[in-house]
């Protein structure tokens, strides 16, 4: 009996340290993990065309309603212009459309556009993730003229409530 306690420990005081460290580590782990929010693992996306990058979306909501943005960047190579209502975004089937507004109305190459969708009867759940599709007017122009031809492009977001 007196060999196995003294083994038993041995074997504490030697692996004892491991032990401690590998706790110390999960419970690290853990905090970390707890302590993030909902936006930190469904991360906001979009996608409107390759010559459209998206920057970011997201949404936010509050008592009057919610509001949608998207950013991208204008790399058509050449000046783009935004009519009103330029940008037209359905929540899903449940939701009417949405139009909002781009600024600045004349974006230039490489030049960064803010999209903005007001939707003042829908509340949204913080934490929420949507997955509404865009639609996006805009009018092709060069050296100060623009095409009465009005372009439009579809795409896609996933949208974090905020």
């Amino acid at each position: 009996m007196e060999m196995r306690a003294q083994s038993a420990l041995e074997f504490l005081t030697t692996y004892g340290w491991s032990f401690i460290i590998i706790a110390l580590f999960i419970s690290v782990v853990f905090v970390l993990v707890s302590s993030k929010g909902v936006s930190t693992y469904a991360p906001s996306s979009c996608y409107i065309s390759p010559s459209l990058p998206c920057i970011a979306a997201y949404a936010s909501s509050n008592s009057l309603g919610s509001v949608a943005i998207v950013k991208f960047t204008n790399q058509l190579g050449t000046e783009m212009s935004f009519p009103a209502n330029a940008i037209t975004m359905r929540l899903g089937m449940a939701y009417a459309n949405y139009t909002g507004n781009c600024v600045p109305a004349n974006a230039f190459n490489y030049q960064q556009v803010t999209c903005t969708v007001n939707m003042p009867q829908v509340h949204l759940v913080v934490g929420a993730e949507l997955n509404p599709s865009l639609s996006l007017k805009y009018a092709l122009c060069n050296n100060k003229a623009c095409s009465a031809y009005v372009y439009n492009t579809s795409g896609t977001a996933t949208l974090t409530v905020a």
